[in-house]
């Protein structure tokens, strides 16, 4: 019988992925057919804690609020019918950080580094918005994809709000061993962004060191060995570790929390700076001095004091008189929490009974959430009492309830301790309870709690309660016991004074004196001038609100814009006038639109189409507003800090068609995109059109540039000019060597010339721009659907084409096949685009054929013929004076020469080349610089100052926003240098990351040289059967399509040196050295020849002819001094310590040191059988104290409270793979 499968919640179980302490995970298929992963508790609403319930709200809201390619989508959430929740997930791939630590041994600094990049980046945006994980750990950390690297932050159910307030009698959540010293403390209070820091350093040092900083079996016992135990230093147990990242480890790990770094993103950047200083810079053992930097973390509290002692008397009321209930009442940043923080903390150490809620925007998942939560930490508070007070206390419970006491233990689990057996909790009522109950159960619960201490209940944010919530708290508010108080939160809203008869605290924006103590206090020391300056330059700075403030002061610091030092603050006006505020507080600018009439929200809108920057002489020509309206919009959106003045006294856009006398008015920006796309919205879907028809028409009497028509053309339906203006922009951002900006351009026009109807002048039109968009695409790498693109459009084009455009797509089609690596076809096309003599004016399509065949012979190895043919093509594009190409092909020249051995005519081109760049101020031209000078730093055995270069190169391509090829190419002889130098973890990882590029960009040159490479690495690292492995893909690409003569040679050198180490046939060895020699030297392959006659002499001594090693090694010895080069070793640097006596110590030669090795590796191999000896190598060296990476050993996240006692010691979630 066919078996069903199962069904939960609309979804199709397919297999159980794993199981946890709240639940199961599976993989299961929704009805639309996606992937999903389907998460589901093991236990009914009515048997959780309300922690336990907090968590799972806690995690769906983080999930909601975030959207960031680190972090898991959520999909739905809701109730299965047997009240278990369940929420779905996307469906990801891969391993948790920890198994990937264990199945790699502990990592390379870059590595680690790079993993840990993007996962502070993804953590990064959930600070941003407010959120802490709170339980940042390998196990919460899925690894998609190593290489780029690509990672997955999972469980934020411990996560929670910057701006939650949090007693101290709490006790904390989270996994001990990556929690930092002060939350592990009784009276921790709020958690600050430090604690998720401070785990992202623990994980620091155990993918570094493979083992954790501090190992404990008890919570005590960590917190003690966190606080007083001496730390073993990641130098010590790991002394490859250059010292800037042991540094920062340490940082991370400081026991004071202000001595870590300020922020994820701050974090980020340093990450960023050390993977560049780790790909060109050889390891440090003594760090560097840090960059000093002062950033303000939070604001001081200022400008509260009257609200706050308005809430001090309404306690002192409820304590003596009556019962008090008030709301604070503020828009978001204004500081509603942050003064409810600074009420509570004033209870700390006192006997009031606080109770604290928070109302969620998934509120409606749970009925009365925030009300069961603040009884809950009233419950947990009560834990710590004696046990005859907490005896009093259920028996006073149990005389107001009476029958009903069993309720209690319905609404708020934690109470059941209270009562006796015969009054347990039974869930089965907990669905039966209503508002008017709830409000009931409320009141006399703060009637009977008083009578011991006073009760203090906070709800915030309110606004978030559904009706349920809002009825209880309309009828507690109206009849409050004396020692009772209700203190919520709200933003303003319409239900609320509906609902209830809370009185406001209203929350006004600060006085300009507030906010001017505000910034003083948070850079101090700073003048008042300068004060004005920022302001000046930042008007949202004046707009009151304090968390807004807040974050631009921290972003301003962090971006450079206002650095702080002891001697005063500095501000840069030049990143101060294109600074735009962060993402963390759009949401709070976007609000700032509903503060201004509805007439102006229309006018900025129409401004708005124009872009972020607009023209207001523009805005007013197109005859749609009065000018007195127009003026008057720009007025309301300055005060309220949406927009400002750019305060030139003319525009581009303007200035030109005024008449004598008549200045054009200044521009406007808008402070913050999220204003414009507000503004925008507000106009009617039907009318852009014809605004963008009318803005189009300004425009392009006013000569703007070609791509901002175009936009408006476009939106405005008018597809043939638009189609022009786009190519017309596209070619215009090619003059101007901006790559990408020309090659979006284009492809827009493309696809609106591939849609219209054409005529010959629109034919040779598309003609042209697809060859100027394949040459742009080449240069950056991107021409993953370049070629389908060509190929439609030589469809479209058909046999009728012009000679035009016939020349156009045959020179395309070669460029674009030799990015590829597709040589044969690369010489076939440029053969027909040269095949006949053409007009003047239609050579420029032959001249890149002319160069492209040289590049080809030069990429796949044939460096003598390649030399010849470049020269040549060096002084056709002198003649025609095209630079870039003749940039090109000097750098493509000098690379062909250094292979062939005429080094001083290849550092001579090379140099050429790089000063044409600069001189076009071209980035592509400039890397593709980078990666010429990377690769004469091998022929000339300089790896140090090639690894350099590197860093440099990806430093650049980085800042620049450049990827592609010549990255790619970079990566390639990065990870070589790094194998020069001895550094195998390292230069294997960059090799894998380069090969994987090529991929994803579809670009076949150099794949072989890869393998090759990567061949070398596993041979010095003893992996013989991988080397042999790397080394057969090397030689089955070299004789693919791509006929790569240099692979050929690196492979056929390769297995002949695993063959002769395996202790194999001497014919087949000598025959495959001899097949390698043959080939390098009949391409020019001088480069080649030296270290291949190195590595055939040691073969050959390997297998007993000493003989034929000897002659072999005077070849060599012979052809290194021919090339005017010092002996070279083809073994990487040995990082062997001093061996011999005190009179004759000297370093272990490099092959002595790397054989060595070798032995060891193949010795524990045959005891331990097949790949096995891997990983016990790893648990030998490089796990041999403290955390040993058990599977169970740590990694529980624990949740304890006060009393030290463990409440649940597995709570760490299945990962959905």
């Amino acid at each position: 019988m066919r078996q069903t499968k199962l069904e939960i919640g609309g979804y199709t179980v397919e297999s159980e992925l794993g199981r946890g302490g709240f639940g199961t995970v599976y993989s299961a298929v929704g009805r639309d057919g996606q992937a999903v992963a389907l998460k589901v508790s093991n236990r009914s609403f009515d048997q959780l804690s309300t922690r336990e319930v907090a968590w799972q709200q806690n995690e769906i809201e983080a999930l909601l609020k975030l959207n960031h390619p680190g972090l898991v989508s959520i999909r739905e959430y809701g109730f299965l019918e047997d009240r278990r929740l369940y929420f779905v997930m996307e469906r990801i791939t891969g391993v948790d950080l920890l198994t990937y630590l264990r199945s790699r041994g502990r990592l390379d600094a870059l590595e680690a580094l790079s993993l840990l990049r993007a996962v502070v980046d993804a953590v990064a945006v959930c600070h941003e918005a407010g959120i802490l994980h709170l339980d940042l750990k390998p196990q919460n950390i899925i690894v998609v994809e190593p290489l780029e690297p690509v990672v997955k932050v999972l469980d934020f159910g411990l996560a929670t709000l910057v701006s939650s307030w949090r007693s101290g009698s709490e006790g904390f959540a989270g996994t001990p061993e990556y929690m930092p010293p002060e939350n592990l403390e009784y009276d921790v209070r709020k958690p600050t962004p430090s604690a998720d820091l401070y785990a992202i350093g623990v994980i620091l040092f155990e993918l570094l060191a493979g083992r954790l900083p501090y190992v404990a079996d008890s919570w005590m016992g960590m917190k003690e060995a966190k606080r007083y135990a001496p730390q073993e230093p990641l130098s010590t147990l790991a002394p490859e570790v250059p010292g800037d990242v042991s540094q920062l480890c340490e940082q991370l790990m400081a026991q004071d929390p202000s001595q870590r770094p300020t922020s994820m993103k701050e974090l980020g950047e340093r990450l960023k700076q050390l993977c560049h200083s780790l790909l060109g810079e050889h390891p440090q053992q003594e760090a560097s001095e840090p960059v000093s930097r002062m950033v303000a973390r939070d604001g001081p509290f200022v400008g509260r004091s009257a609200e706050l002692d308005a809430l001090e008397l309404r306690w002192a009321t409820a304590l003596h008189r009556k019962g008090q209930a008030c709301a604070i009442v503020a828009t978001a940043g204004l500081g509603k929490s942050r003064l409810t923080s600074e009420f509570l903390n004033k209870f700390a150490g006192t006997s009031t009974l606080l109770g604290y809620g928070r109302c969620r925007q998934v509120g409606g998942l749970v009925p009365y959430s925030s009300i069961r939560e603040a009884f809950a930490h009233i419950a947990r508070q009560l834990s710590n009492r004696g046990r005859q007070v907490r005896y009093a206390i259920g028996q006073r419970l149990t005389e107001v309830f009476g029958d009903d006491v069993h309720l209690v233990s319905a609404l708020v689990p934690e109470f059941a301790s209270l009562f006796g057996p015969n009054n347990a909790r039974d869930g089965r009522h907990s669905n039966l309870l209503g508002p008017m109950l709830i409000a009931s159960m409320t009141e006399k619960m703060l009637w009977a709690l008083g009578q011991f201490d006073p009760v203090l209940l906070v709800i915030e944010d309110l606004h978030w309660a559904g009706d349920g919530t809002l009825e209880v708290i309309a009828h507690v508010a109206a009849s409050l016991p004396v020692r009772a108080m209700l203190l919520c939160t709200s933003r303003p809203s319409v239900r609320l004074p509906e609902k209830t008869a809370l009185p406001h605290v209203e929350l006004s924006s600060f006085s300009a004196a507030d906010n001017d103590h505000l910034i003083e206090a948070m850079l101090a020391p700073i003048d008042g001038w300068q004060i004005s300056a920022l302001k000046g330059r930042v008007p949202l700075l004046t707009s009151g609100n304090p968390l807004f403030t807040t974050h631009v002061l921290q972003d301003l610091q962090m971006s450079g814009c206002v650095r702080v030092e002891p001697s005063g603050a500095h501000l840069d006006r030049e990143r101060l006038d294109s600074y735009e505020p962060p993402e963390s507080v759009s949401e709070v600018i976007g609000r700032l639109v509903e503060r201004i009439s509805a007439r102006s929200r229309t006018i900025l809108g129409v401004a708005a189409l124009m872009g972020r920057r607009f023209s207001v002489d523009v805005l007013e020509s197109l005859q749609l507003f009065a000018r007195s309206e127009v003026v008057r919009a720009l007025d309301e959106a300055e005060q309220h800090h949406l927009c400002r003045s750019t305060g030139s006294d003319a525009t581009s856009l303007a200035s030109s068609e005024l008449g004598a006398g008549k200045r054009a008015k200044p521009d406007r920006v808008f402070a913050h995109d999220t204003i414009r796309e507000r503004v925008e919205s507000s106009l009617e879907r039907g009318l852009l059109p014809e605004l963008h028809r009318r803005i189009a028409r300004e425009l392009k009497v006013r000569g703007a540039s070609r791509g901002t028509l175009a936009f408006h053309l476009e939106q405005a339906g008018e597809d043939t000019e638009a189609a022009r203006a786009y190519v017309e922009a596209g070619l215009e951002a090619g003059l101007l060597h901006d790559p990408s900006m020309a090659t979006r351009q284009l492809r827009s026009g493309l696809t609106l010339l591939l849609k219209i109807s054409r005529d010959a002048e629109l034919n040779e039109l598309l003609a042209r721009a697809t060859f100027e968009l394949v040459r742009l695409a080449c240069q950056i790498g991107r021409t993953d659907d370049i070629l389908s693109i060509v190929d439609e459009v030589a469809a479209v084009l058909g046999t009728c084409a012009s000679l035009e455009q016939r020349l156009a797509l045959q020179s395309a089609y070669a460029r674009l096949h030799y990015v590829r690596g597709d040589f044969a076809q690369t010489v076939s096309y440029c053969n027909l685009c040269l095949s006949g003599v053409v007009p003047k004016g239609l050579q420029r399509y032959q001249l890149a054929p002319a160069n492209i065949l040289g590049r080809s012979l030069c990429v796949s190895g044939r460096f003598n013929r390649a030399v010849k043919l470049l020269e040549r093509g060096c002084v056709l594009a002198e003649d025609v004076g095209d630079l870039v190409e003749l940039c090109h092909s000097l750098g493509m020249l000098g690379l062909a020469m250094g292979f062939t051995g005429q080094l001083e005519g290849s550092q001579r081109h090379i140099q050429r080349s790089r000063k044409l760049a600069e001189y076009l101020k071209d980035p592509v031209r400039t890397l593709a610089c980078y990666f010429y000078e990377t690769t004469l730093c091998e022929f000339t055995y300089n790896a140090e100052r090639g690894i350099q270069a590197c860093s440099e190169g990806i430093a650049f391509a980085d800042e620049n926003g450049i990827g592609g090829l010549y990255l790619y190419l970079i990566l390639i002889f990065a990870g070589r240098h790094q194998f020069h130098l001895g550094r195998l973890k390292r230069a294997k990882h960059i090799l894998e990351r380069a090969l994987k590029l090529s991929g994803e960009l579809h670009i076949q040159i150099g794949v072989g040289w890869v393998h090759g490479f990567m061949g070398d690495v596993h041979v010095v690292d003893g992996m013989l059967a991988e080397a042999e492995k790397a080394f057969q893909r090397a030689y089955e690409f070299a004789g693919s399509d791509t006929t790569d003569e240099l692979a050929m040679v690196l492979a056929l050198t390769g297995l002949g040196h695993v063959k002769a180490l395996m202790g194999g046939d001497l014919d087949s060895v000598r025959s495959l050295f001899e097949r390698s020699l043959r080939c390098a030297e009949a391409n020019g392959n001088n480069w080649s020849v030296g270290l291949t006659l190195q590595r055939y002499a040691e073969s050959l001594s390997l297998l007993g002819d000493s003989e034929a090693s000897r002659s072999v090694m005077e070849r060599h010895t012979q052809f290194f001094a021919e090339l005017g080069l010092p002996l070279s070793d083809w073994w990487p640097t040995s990082p062997s310590p001093l061996v011999g006596d005190e009179n004759t110590r000297s370093p272990l030669p490099n092959r002595e040191f790397w054989q060595s090795v070798s032995r060891l590796a193949v010795s524990s191999a045959e005891e331990l059988g097949d790949t096995a000896w891997m990983d016990e190598l790893n648990a030998n060296t490089q796990m041999d104290s403290g955390h040993p990476l058990a599977p169970d050993a740590v990694g529980a996240t624990v949740v304890r409270s006060p009393d030290s006692s463990v409440l649940n010691d597995d709570q760490s979630e299945p990962t959905p793979r």
